[in-house]
């Protein structure tokens, strides 16, 4: 099985997270200002660990097209 977090970046933003998940930008948003995908704002713009991502993806796994 591919590891779709292999050659992911240790810290993500807004688009990477887009289009690992295929979601759109509001969604993206929505996930990181609500606080289901732990993140926080550096500069301004929203920072996603590689981490909090994959527990994310494995507590709610219909992010992901396995």
């Amino acid at each position: 099985m591919h590891d779709i977090f292999e050659d992911c970046p240790d810290l993500m933003d807004i688009m990477d997270l887009r289009d690992l998940l295929e979601i759109g930008r509001n969604t993206a948003y929505k996930l990181c200002r609500d606080g289901d995908i732990p993140s926080k704002k550096i500069g301004g713009r929203w920072r996603i660990t590689k981490k909090a991502l994959r527990e994310f993806v494995a507590a709610d796994p219909r992010y992901i097209d396995a």
